[in-house]
């Protein structure tokens, strides 16, 4: 299906089979995007569409721009899920894609043409696809390029819109040294708790950090990571990768996008030679940043907390990282018991609400208005 503007051209993709012929155009956009998102790069997400039951219908929207030379050039993606929404869910919206492992759904946006983009996708929900007026732009980055020029689009359009939700998670922004960063991260006593853990596990044998960026031998440290994660508190709450054959095969296919672009992270704790903590990380396409998208640990060495110990050696790994790595995005929830007392930033996370222009969407957007007035009111 396609909906042409003046230069830009929008092309509906309802499931995984309709994807294939973005593909080439949907990588290149990854790594021009003006905020990376792990989640939404072709592999990943496909990996999701084939192994993880959406929250509702799936709707990618690709935006390409059509030079005067007939050239075309995908500017975003966006991919939406139809979801129900209001009192009984008797509303019909479409929200950006997310489920249980997607922690961010930042939308990739060319960084050259941003506000066209932005506009297109806005024309495109003014258009009321599928009767739909009500557009959750959910669990995007709210401090960062793309959240100013959205906000900036939606002022100039008169776009209805609405925060309905803002949270703050860890975000670790490289210093000078690790040992200057750690410092300031983590009180005294802590750390010489920690040094204390960590020399207790020396005295019981030898202790080895070790990463893995690629290679044969990446099947199988993906292998032990399932194993080792499914040992823990996932596995007993049933949600561990390993606990089904389709959890299995999304996180395989999901790593494997990384792996093969040799943007996996992937870092291994041992005790003469077996796993007691791992952990991996995934760089974006450009180099500067990276997100940790799990971590596992084993809870029979809980009292010398082995997850923490290699998060530690995480924060050391990246200070003295040639590859340049400026910042990392914990995808965590707020408030995490443990990535909160180690790192020391903060990525804000927004929720917006948007209508159409037109007077249904107006009408619905001043409901929900009043609806998150009356919330804010009533909250202490």
């Amino acid at each position: 299906m396609r909906v042409d503007s003046s230069r830009t051209v929008i092309e509906l993709v309802r499931d995984d089979a309709g994807l294939t012929p973005h593909l080439a155009a949907w990588d290149a956009l990854a790594e021009r995007a003006i905020e990376p998102n792990m989640f939404f790069e072709s592999g990943a997400l496909r990996a999701a569409l084939r192994h993880i039951r959406l929250p509702g219908a799936f709707c990618g929207v690709f935006v390409y721009r059509v030079g005067g030379d007939g050239q075309r050039v995908l500017i975003a993606f966006a991919p939406f899920v139809r979801a129900p929404k209001g009192p009984r869910g008797w509303l019909r919206s479409y929200r950006l894609l997310t489920y249980v492992h997607c922690n961010l759904s930042t939308p990739l946006i060319h960084r050259d043409h941003a506000d066209e983009a932005l506009d297109a996708l806005l024309d495109w929900m003014d258009g009321a696809p599928d009767g739909v007026r009500l557009f959750g732009l959910y669990t995007i980055t709210g401090d960062g390029p793309l959240a100013a020029a959205l906000y900036a689009r939606l002022a100039a359009r008169g776009q209805p819109h609405l925060t309905e939700i803002t949270h703050d998670r860890a975000f670790l922004r490289v210093g000078e040294s690790a040992a200057s960063y750690l410092a300031q991260a983590i009180g005294a006593k802590k750390r010489k708790e920690l040094g204390r853990q960590r020399r207790r596990l020396e005295e019981q044998g030898q202790l080895v950090l070790t990463e893995m960026t690629g290679g044969a031998e990446t099947a199988e440290w993906l292998h032990r990571f399932l194993v080792l994660e499914a040992k823990g508190w996932k596995g007993r709450r049933g949600i561990a990768f390993n606990r089904s054959p389709e959890g299995r095969r999304f996180f395989i296919e999901f790593m494997e996008h990384f792996v093969a672009r040799r943007r996996a992270m992937l870092l291994s704790l041992s005790l003469d030679g077996e796993d007691i903590a791992m952990k991996c990380n995934l760089v974006a396409p450009d180099g500067t940043g990276a997100f940790a998208f799990k971590i596992a640990h084993d809870e029979s060495l809980a009292r010398y907390s082995p997850g923490v110990l290699l998060e530690l050696d995480n924060v050391r790994r990246l200070h003295g990282d040639a590859r340049g790595i400026a910042w990392m995005d914990s995808c965590a929830i707020p408030d995490h018991p443990m990535i909160d007392h180690l790192w020391s930033e903060r990525r804000r996370i927004v929720y917006v609400l948007c209508g159409s222009r037109g007077p249904v969407g107006r009408a619905l957007m001043a409901l929900f208005r009043r609806r998150n007035r009356r919330w804010r009111a009533a909250r202490p």
